[in-house]
């Protein structure tokens, strides 16, 4: 297992905090931080580096896809994807970096996010 100071940095944004996606993130060494507004999220991206931003999208994705293109310009350096439960609509754009589903499989799950913030 990865070093604390070592292992990627997650910024994780949920509205709903029974998803267990922080504790399987934090179980394979990851540091996760949890926020429930995209206002919170916003002001951690400009203050702190994140090798990823990972957003929940459970129903219109606007705020999400805002989200995602503010935080290009002023962090460039992070990645930025959306889980979204299979029935939202994301429009094609060159943000978000990655589209993962919803469809809880952990093994699955862990190997995108792995596959995302590996060098």
């Amino acid at each position: 297992m990865k070093q604390k100071n070592d292992s990627p940095k997650i910024l994780l944004f949920t509205r709903q905090p029974e998803l267990m996606h922080g504790e399987l993130l934090r179980s394979q060494g990851f540091q996760v931080d949890v926020v429930r507004t995209l206002a919170e999220a916003s002001s951690l991206i400009q203050s702190r580096r994140y090798q990823l931003a990972l957003l929940t999208v459970n129903e219109n994705s606007k705020d999400a896809l805002e989200f995602c293109e503010e935080s290009k310009k002023t962090a460039p350096q992070t990645l930025v994807a959306l889980l979204r439960s299979g029935r939202v609509h994301i429009p094609k754009s060159e943000c978000p970096d990655d589209v993962l589903e919803t469809d809880f499989n952990p093994a699955k799950f862990i190997r995108q996010v792995n596959d995302l913030v590996a060098p």
